[in-house]
């Protein structure tokens, strides 16, 4: 899930949805986060990580509770659910967050998010906030 240079993208046994794109920032990947990565992570956060080919911090989630597998096996997959934060040139999962559903008539959108405490200050949350 790491992107190489000039190659495009690793794709580890995980098609990710044509409908929910990942987003690229100027450090981060933001990656549509799927029932396959949930599963993965409630198996352990080894497997989770192996899935993406990333790190997984001890600090993270602050918020396991937040992840559990939809009751429909093949829910519809939209770019206003939840993303995994990966920060490509440490190779490591930072955090994650999402939207608490489509935007207002307003345009506005709810979201959350968490940062592993590691990494802190470093500007993810605003970055993924604003991809």
């Amino acid at each position: 899930m790491i992107r190489q240079q000039g190659k495009g993208y690793t794709i580890c046994a995980l098609a990710l949805s044509k409908a929910t794109p990942m987003i690229e920032t100027n450090h981060l990947q933001l990656i549509p986060c799927e029932p396959t990565h949930i599963a993965a992570f409630l198996r352990g956060k080894s497997e989770l990580g192996a899935l993406l080919q990333v790190a997984i911090p001890e600090s993270w989630p602050h918020f396991p509770e937040a992840f559990s597998l939809p009751d429909d096996a093949t829910p519809p997959q939209t770019i206003w659910g939840g993303y995994l934060f990966l920060y490509p040139k440490e190779r490591v999962l930072v955090g994650n967050g999402g939207f608490k559903g489509q935007p207002d008539e307003t345009g506005t959108v709810e979201i959350g998010y968490e940062i592993a405490s590691e990494y802190w200050n470093r500007g993810f949350a605003s970055e993924a906030a604003q991809g």
